[in-house]
C-alpha cells in the first residue's frame, strides 16, 4: 500500500503542474487560447485512463509486473531530457 500511495502522489504532483505550464508555454509561444490546451490535455487523460488499463493487462501477462514498471522507469528516464529541454527553450 505504501508504494501505491507513492505513486498517488507523484501522479498527482504532475496533474497540479502540468495544466498551468501548458497554458504558460502557450502563452509565451503562441496566440493565447488555453481552451484549446486545456481540451488536449483532457483529451489524453480520458484515452490514458480507457486505454491504459486495457493495454496494461496484455503487457503485464506478456512480459511480467517487474519487467513493466522497469520499463516504464526506463522510458521516464530517457523522457526527462526533453522536458529539460522544453523548459529551457522558453
Amino acid at each position: 500500500m505504501i508504494p501505491l500511495c507513492g505513486i498517488c502522489f507523484g501522479i498527482a504532483l504532475i496533474d497540479t503542474a502540468l495544466l498551468p505550464t501548458l497554458g504558460y508555454l502557450v502563452d509565451v509561444r503562441y496566440v493565447s487560447v488555453y481552451g484549446s490546451i486545456y481540451a488536449i490535455a483532457d483529451i489524453s487523460y480520458s484515452l490514458a485512463y480507457a486505454v491504459g488499463p486495457i493495454i496494461a493487462g496484455g503487457v503485464v501477462e506478456a512480459i511480467g509486473f517487474t519487467a513493466l514498471n522497469i520499463g516504464i522507469a526506463f522510458s521516464n528516464l530517457l523522457y526527462a531530457p526533453c522536458l529539460l529541454y522544453t523548459s529551457r527553450c522558453v
